[in-house]
């Protein structure tokens, strides 16, 4: 489902966006890499380079607070 969304993004964009995982997967491993007994990254470590890539976590950061925005707003009062 994934990959058939992801060719309907036109060309420049995907192109983008695959640049943007390379960044953040280089980020990944780098994280993990610190310590040496793992060989697989969790959802903390993907926390971490986030948070430590000053070119990301601006965004991240705007993204967070968009998605509280948006959950906060389609919630309906009880």
């Amino acid at each position: 489902m994934f990959a058939s969304a992801f060719l309907l993004v036109p060309r420049k964009d995907r192109i983008t966006y695959i640049g943007l995982i390379r960044h953040i997967l280089s980020n990944i491993s780098r994280v993990v890499s610190r310590d040496s007994s793992r060989t697989s990254a969790t959802l903390n470590d993907l926390f971490v380079a986030i948070c430590e890539d000053v070119t990301l976590y601006g965004t991240f950061k705007a993204m967070k607070g968009a998605v509280a925005h948006r959950s906060a707003s389609v919630r309906t009062p009880d």
